[in-house]
């Protein structure tokens, strides 16, 4: 049975993403300390440098950054990245 879609044609969130037609998974997470454009751009850097990123949106106001990439990242790694330029991910949004 296919999942239900979103209004973006992505696949309903299956609890740990949502998974897209084209495959993949996009998961939103929590990023502590981000304030500026600069920030995101530190942000969006790091998260683009670990493999099987295809995108990356920060939201700087929210703290949130959604991260679509080819399969479910490893947390450990994405929060490593982001700590080593001084930034802390608390959960998933």
């Amino acid at each position: 049975m296919a999942s239900p879609a979103t209004p973006n044609g992505d696949a309903a969130a299956s609890g740990t993403g949502e998974t897209s037609e084209a495959g993949g998974v996009t998961v939103t997470y929590v990023v502590e300390g981000m304030v500026c454009g600069h920030c995101a751009t530190s942000v969006t850097e790091a998260i683009t440098g670990l493999d099987g990123v295809r995108d990356v949106d920060v939201d700087v106001q929210s703290g949130q950054v959604s991260v679509s990439s080819e399969r479910e990242l490893e947390e450990a790694a994405l929060a490593r990245a982001l700590d080593d330029i001084g930034y802390e991910m608390s959960g998933r949004a």
